[in-house]
């Protein structure tokens, strides 16, 4: 239902199309398969954009990379705080520092991780980049969030006696922040 969503069937033609080695997939014919599944199951959402001019396409590129605001780098901080937020400090720190590791040795992740790394990636930056253009609302990241996590799990399990601190440590903090959000009378309760 969010337009977002288009970056996960484009992360995934890019990060086949990216190496020789994962040219095969675009032979196999469950690639095409989801595709036509995709297709159909958004079809309504196209035929509906026909009929109104692409009202909604036009009104979603022109809410999300137009120039109106131009916030600059207030924009950024802006996102990066809700995202923050979102996903609690410790996880969102965990989850660019696994970015960052595992896309210094990109070419020599597996396609599964480079597939998980690029989900992660795409979103961030592509909103990232909008941010200092437009004000971006804290939700259109969102699908970068599972993504994040897997390549965090990916980069922990790499190491896992050096970085298991740091595992439990992001747990515990996404654990009660989650307990915080859906029981906020908790810490009222608790005179915090």
């Amino acid at each position: 239902s969010k337009y977002p969503g288009v970056l996960l069937p484009a992360t995934i033609v890019l990060v086949i199309a990216g190496s020789r080695r994962t040219w095969i997939e675009f032979r196999r014919p469950g690639l095409y398969a989801a595709m036509l599944i995709a297709a159909i199951s958004f079809s309504p959402v196209i035929w509906w954009n026909v009929q109104h001019h692409w009202a909604s396409f036009a009104f979603q590129f022109r809410h999300g990379l137009g120039d109106k605001d131009s916030p600059g780098a207030m924009g950024l901080l802006n996102l990066v705080g809700v995202v923050l937020l979102t996903w609690t400090p410790v996880v969102f720190v965990v989850a660019i520092m696994a970015m960052v590791s595992l896309g210094r040795r990109y070419a020599q992740q597996p396609a599964a991780a480079k597939l998980a790394l690029v989900m992660a990636a795409l979103p961030l930056v592509l909103f990232g980049y909008s941010s200092f253009h437009r004000k971006v609302e804290g939700n259109w990241p969102a699908v970068a969030f599972v993504p994040a996590v897997i390549v965090a799990v990916l980069w922990i399990a790499q190491q896992p006696a050096k970085r298991a601190g740091i595992a439990r440590w992001a747990v515990g903090v996404a654990l009660a922040f989650s307990v915080v959000a859906q029981f906020p009378e908790i810490p009222l309760l608790l005179h915090i």
